[in-house]
């Protein structure tokens, strides 16, 4: 399963079954629609969702049960390694992704909010120091920017600049 490099494409939507669930939130951070079948079987919510989704599982068996549909069976243990398949599978460039853009808790994109409107919702120091908020219309999280930022695209540019993964 690859994608045409330079093509413009719509942005890849995911069904991640619940053995996957630190794959679902690396996704969900890349800002990819990535559905998350937690407490759930993942064969129920595969029926349920559109075509339109690729499925990731650890199993053979769902694999072959799934042939019909875009699936990709998940061999790596570790997340981030995970993540690097899904990546090269995809044939990803940086320019598909669109970081910190939904909610990693349940998937919906999220909106800018005023600074003004989070008072009193962030500790003082985030709300004295943080410079743009964002939140989920469906749950009310609010995100912003600071050091795990960071952290998570040092995590990130190794996927797509093979000389800086000699720096991890």
């Amino acid at each position: 399963m690859t994608a045409h490099r330079g093509q413009q494409r719509e942005p890849d939507r995911f069904l991640v079954e619940s053995t996957l669930g630190k794959l679902a939130k690396w996704l969900r951070l890349l800002g990819f629609d990535t559905q998350y079948t937690a407490g759930a079987r993942f064969e129920d919510a595969a029926a349920q969702t559109g075509a339109g989704r690729i499925l990731l599982t650890r199993t053979h068996k769902t694999a072959r049960r799934f042939s019909h549909r875009p699936v990709l069976l998940i061999r790596e243990n570790d997340p981030y390694d995970q993540l690097r398949q899904v990546a090269a599978a995809l044939g990803w460039s940086a320019k598909d992704l669109k970081p910190f853009s939904r909610c990693l808790r349940c998937n919906c994109k999220t909106t800018p909010i005023a600074r003004g409107d989070v008072r009193g919702r962030v500790p003082d120091y985030v709300w004295q120091t943080a410079p743009r908020f964002t939140t989920c219309p469906h749950c009310s999280r609010i995100f912003w920017t600071g050091t795990h930022t960071d952290r998570a695209l040092d995590r990130i540019r190794p996927l797509f600049n093979p000389r800086s993964e000699e720096n991890r």
